[in-house]
């Protein structure tokens, strides 16, 4: 058969004439290497970090035994994952490895028909993540012989845009002109042959890694120059959470105002400034943690500390915080997830104890998940809720806003009348302000603009599940977001590197990001429309119904039908029952039908329009799928129905069980305080029994009072068992004075 057909057809070709069986021993025969030429052993048995290879054989892992070099082979293909041992080189067989391999498990294990090539098994495989990770964090990537058919693999390095700097080719000297121009798009081609290369090997010495070559953190640095903020720095940063560093500092050296800086900025600073601490900030979407954070690092670096960001690199951070210990003393650490970096937070306490951090995370995951921040940072740990802004930061706001003319009809108004604006119908907060600046004529216009010229329905695709993404807590590569919107964004890369999908998103070490996340849900809510963002997440919802068992997609669907993230995207109140019309949907699908937890999103949609009849009966059809799957645990279903019992007679007047219904609310809370010691959310479902009684009490006698009584002052004693960090959660804090409230009523 002619060369010039590709692999997976001349594989087929072969099974239909000859048969699979001959093909399996004729590639057994061929792929054993009678002899290894010296300069493999050479290139293999270098201190590489990791290997990955699309070949079948096991040459390298000989090449590396004949030089008594240790190898652990990692078939991708296998069912079970392969764990890595220590002090050996994995060699990761992205395609299978025929060593080991039967007959009967051959069209499976071993990858060679494009049916089944690469895609399918590798990306939904751990070693997937673990490439992509090793990409984007190695100082230098060598790929030997490249073929032009591994086009997913182009796919993935084409993903990383800053990864053509550290990634090399090694190729023979008369390579095709035209596979070198194609090669290129990605990194430097060596025409220099392997032998060559081989050479350059033996040749490498062990270099100590500097404080310019750190993995796991940044090393943050002044800009190199300043410049005064214009209005286009101010419009960008307020659309797109645009911050540009040379008129940040160029802000604080010509006086000029651009990034608010807020008093809690101020509280900060002294904290750090009286030696190491821990330090937490927290906010909703779009109230400026990070914008918070980029000023607190600019005024760090004016005061001549060093200050490092958290990248996401478990495997080198041993090394790194030994580079960092050497160099420095009291290092900042800022880190933007908490929770996602844990185990990162408590080994730099461990290796670095003299370092300070400032973590963040969102109020809502906060709210979660508190009780945890303790044994992460410590019990010394200072908190700041960064979700309201005081007097002066409004003062500031105004000034800012005032003096770039983004005020458009509220221009006339006085300065006390902008302010009382964002004190009262902004509510404090910076994402209200924003939504009301995105609101006004100019703005909107430009937005809703950006999006009719688009002519590109694709793009609109790619953005609006990268926006879905985001509001779900999720940190998307671009293969992924491609896989969700049915593009091959490498086969179709305009799509992201338009200025439409430039001026919303960004694209950093192969992940996609929005650049502001308020913005993207203005965009959602109120420009894109709104059957469009319906039918959207019904598709991508489906996607992940057909990725089979990949435990991302598993994830990401139970977030995607959240009741949380439903309510976010639609903006309920101004969009109607859109949300309704996504659960009647998604009920269709195979794994929503007989899923607790999606009817019990469901019956939370109801709950929350006030339809009380099509809740309860959700609510009963969650309790049903869930006792036919044996020992699942029902304290979800059972905080939110209790919620629903004690909200429903509450608000509804015509039920006529009330007090049996707070009796059975009650059991239910009280189980659950017990058995979930750490949880808060019993007591923000207890917090009701104030306004039950009030709406109720009235007509109870003596000992219905006294057993509400009773059942008031058992929350809080059960307050008073749990955790200390718990115990300051406001839900918690809140629940006590209301009850508290409640024994002073009842006497």
């Amino acid at each position: 058969m002619p060369l010039k057909y590709e692999l997976d057809t001349i594989s087929r070709e072969y099974i239909h004439q000859i048969g699979e069986l001959d093909l399996f021993e004729l590639l057994k025969e061929k792929l054993t290497p009678d002899e290894i030429p010296p300069y493999i052993e050479d290139i293999t048995g270098f201190a590489w970090k990791r290997i990955y290879t699309t070949n079948y054989d096991n040459v390298i892992e000989i090449a590396r035994s004949k030089k008594k070099i240790n190898s652990t082979p990692i078939d991708c293909t296998a069912s079970q994952y392969f764990l890595e041992k220590n002090n050996t080189t994995s060699v990761v067989h992205i395609n299978g490895i025929l060593d080991g391999v039967a007959f009967p498990d051959f069209a499976t294990r071993i990858k060679l028909t494009k049916a089944s090539y690469l895609t399918n098994t590798f990306i939904e495989s751990p070693w997937y993540w673990k490439f992509k990770t090793d990409l984007s964090i190695a100082g230098c990537v060598v790929i030997i012989g490249y073929s032009v058919y591994d086009i997913d693999i182009a796919r993935i390095l084409y993903s990383d845009p800053v990864l053509k700097s550290r990634l090399f080719f090694i190729e023979v000297d008369d390579i095709d002109p035209v596979l070198k121009r194609e090669l290129e798009q990605y990194g430097t081609v060596l025409n220099i042959g392997v032998e060559q290369f081989a050479e350059i090997v033996r040749q490498a010495k062990h270099v100590d890694r500097t404080t310019k070559e750190l993995i796991s953190f940044r090393l943050e640095a002044m800009p190199t120059d300043s410049r005064r903020p214009t209005g286009d720095d101010v419009l960008k940063l307020l659309l797109y959470g645009s911050i540009e560093g040379a008129a940040l500092l160029g802000q604080g050296v010509q006086s000029t105002p651009y990034v608010v800086r807020r008093e809690v900025e101020e509280a900060i600073l002294d904290r750090l400034s009286e030696g190491p601490c821990r330090i937490l900030l927290h906010s909703d979407l779009g109230n400026g943690k990070s914008v918070l954070a980029e000023s607190l690092k600019m005024r760090l670096l004016q005061q001549g500390r060093t200050v490092l960001h958290v990248n996401a690199s478990d495997e080198t951070l041993g090394q790194d915080l030994s580079v960092v210990s050497r160099h420095f003393v009291e290092p900042i650490f800022f880190i933007d997830d908490v929770f996602r970096f844990s185990q990162t937070v408590k080994v730099i306490l461990s290796e670095v104890p003299r370092a300070s951090i400032v973590a963040m995370t969102r109020s809502s995951i906060y709210e979660l998940r508190s009780y945890r921040v303790a044994e992460i940072l410590g019990d010394g740990y200072t908190e700041y809720d960064v979700n309201k802004l005081t007097r002066n930061d409004i003062a500031a706001f105004v000034k800012v806003i005032d003096d770039n003319g983004l005020w458009a009809d509220f221009s006339n108004k006085s300065q006390s009348d902008e302010e009382y604006f964002v004190s009262k119908e902004c509510k404090g907060e910076a994402r209200n302000l924003l939504v009301s600046l995105f609101q006004s004529p100019s703005i909107r216009e430009k937005i809703i603009k950006a999006f009719n010229e688009n002519p590109s329905s694709e793009s609109l695709r790619i953005v609006c599940i990268t926006l879905f993404l985001d509001i779900a807590g999720f940190n998307p590569d671009i293969m992924l977001v491609g896989q969700l919107s049915d593009i091959d964004v490498f086969t179709k890369r305009e799509l992201i590197n338009n200025q439409f999908s430039m001026e919303l998103i960004e694209r950093r070490h192969g992940t996609i990001r929005l650049k502001s996340s308020i913005f993207g849900e203005y965009v959602l809510q109120h420009v894109v429309d709104v059957d469009y963002v319906v039918d959207l997440i019904v598709n991508v919802v489906k996607k992940c119904e057909n990725a089979g068992r990949n435990r991302l997609f598993f994830e990401l669907q139970k977030e995607l039908i959240r009741f949380s993230f439903i309510d976010r995207i639609f903006a309920r109140r101004k969009m109607g029952d859109k949300y309704k019309v996504i659960y009647d949907r998604l009920k269709e699908l195979p794994s929503m039908a007989r899923n607790p937890l999606f009817w019990l999103q469901f019956a939370i949609s109801r709950l929350e329009d006030g339809n009380y009849p099509a809740c309860e009966i959700h609510f009963r059809t969650a309790y049903s799928h869930a006792s036919r799957k044996g020992n699942f645990d029902t304290f979800q279903i059972d905080n939110h129905y209790a919620r629903f019992l004690l909200e429903s007679r509450t608000k509804d007047m015509s039920y006529r069980d009330d007090f049996k219904v707070f009796l059975e609310a009650h059991a239910l809370l009280i189980k659950q305080a017990v058995k979930e010691e750490d949880a808060y959310y019993p007591f923000r479902v207890a917090s009701g029994y104030l306004p039950f009684f009030i709406a109720r009490g009235s007509s109870y006698d003596e000992n219905q009072k006294n057993v509400i009584r009773k059942s008031a002052e058992e929350v809080i004693s059960r307050a008073k068992l749990i955790p200390r960090g718990t115990k300051k959660h406001h839900h918690v804090e809140q629940c006590v004075a209301n009850l508290g409230e409640l024994l002073a009523m009842l006497g």
